[in-house]
């Protein structure tokens, strides 16, 4: 499916200033950042062919190294990208970890911090932030296939699960209260409790957990960012009835007043049809993405589907109701039976279909006869 970056542009005043410079020494790619310490932050690492162990050094030409970023590139995991470094190292000097700087090393078991280190931590091999008392990396290639999260961590960082490929289960205590941008994406999840306490979870969190089956959202928790539980293998979503938010209708996920469909689970059934309810006017993005029916009945005041909404689906047909005012992009991405999408003559939703890779599919309904 195809991933959504939003990217925010700023207008400013430039004004004199001094910009920092790319240098290399030996394996690594730095930038002097020109701080009040001279320190600099390493972007990128190139491991020696067959390297297992990666130090990160205190010092390259007589300035301190200070931070690990995710590099310059517009993707994730861009200081390390490597599937032969087991373990990394890091001294007392690094103050600063991009989120997603191991992001791609697939071959992580380990991760060892300086015990003078004043902001970071390692516990059994797992990076930890201890200012913010946050997961900041769970090594991808341990072989651990359930974890516990130490009872006082208050969050999860994004990408700190992720690619976790034979982690299964993880048990979350009462003092977490939010789970991080793309934190398990790509992970091997069966399951994963949210305890009364937590109350956000960001976009991507879960998606592409193909192996997880069942989600209990408590009364706590009251953010989701986008695309959340984007898996395979989901059954169903439950809600506590007490949670301001968000409820659950046999399964599937909404917002508390009904009126955005969040989460049709791809695995609640298959084939089939599936009636939204009348007081949907959103279609959330990604929301029916992988749901194995044939049939998805849209209701006749519906205004907004999102974007990838049903990527992937069984359909074969839909109607796509004249009071839609806005669409998203790739609603119908990968929908290898689809071949029918009626709209009528005129509306917004004709407009937008002829301009769009779905609109070969379109027999409208002309506007006399409605």
């Amino acid at each position: 499916m195809k991933r959504i970056i939003t990217v925010i542009v700023f207008i400013v005043i430039i004004l004199p200033m001094s910009f920092a410079t790319t240098y290399t020494s030996g394996i690594f790619e730095f930038e002097d950042t020109y701080s009040a310490d001279g320190s600099i932050v390493l972007l990128s690492c190139t491991p020696e062919e067959g390297q297992t162990v990666l130090t990160i050094p205190e010092e390259i030409d007589s300035k301190t190294v200070s931070g690990i970023s995710s590099g310059m590139g517009l993707w994730i995991g861009g200081f390390l990208q490597s599937d032969t470094i087991e373990e990394i190292r890091i001294p007392a000097t690094v103050t600063r970890i991009d989120s997603d700087a191991f992001a791609e090393a697939t071959a992580l078991r380990y991760i060892t911090v300086s015990s003078d280190n004043p902001k970071y931590a390692s516990i059994s091999g797992v990076l930890y932030n201890k200012e913010n008392k946050t997961i900041v990396c769970y090594p991808q290639a341990r072989d651990n296939s359930s974890f516990s999260v130490i009872d006082g961590i208050l969050g999860i960082e994004s990408y700190a699960f992720y690619g976790a490929d034979n982690l299964q289960n993880v048990y979350l205590p009462d003092s977490i209260k939010k789970i991080g941008f793309s934190a398990f994406e790509n992970s091997s999840l069966t399951s994963i409790n949210f305890p009364e306490g937590m109350e956000s979870i960001y976009s991507s969190a879960f998606f592409n957990c193909n192996s997880l089956l069942n989600i209990e959202i408590p009364s706590s928790l009251t953010y989701l960012g986008s695309q959340v539980f984007v898996c395979k293998s989901l059954e169903s979503i439950s809600v506590e009835s007490e949670n301001p938010s968000y409820c659950s209708v046999d399964g599937v996920l909404f917002s508390k007043d009904m009126s955005e469909l969040i989460t049709y689970p791809s695995s609640k059934s298959f084939g089939g049809e599936y009636v939204v309810p009348e007081n949907v006017k959103t279609i959330c993005d990604t929301a029916f993405c992988y749901a194995r029916i044939d049939n998805i009945i849209l209701p006749g005041l519906l205004e907004e589907i999102g974007y990838s909404a049903f990527w992937g689906t069984w359909l074969e047909s839909i109607t796509l109701p004249a009071s839609i005012i806005q669409i998203g992009e790739d609603i119908f991405g990968n929908c290898a039976w689809l071949n029918t999408i009626n709209v009528v003559e005129g509306s917004y939703a004709f407009k937008f279909g002829l301009e769009s890779d779905w609109g070969k599919y379109i027999t409208y309904i002309p506007s006399w006869l409605m």
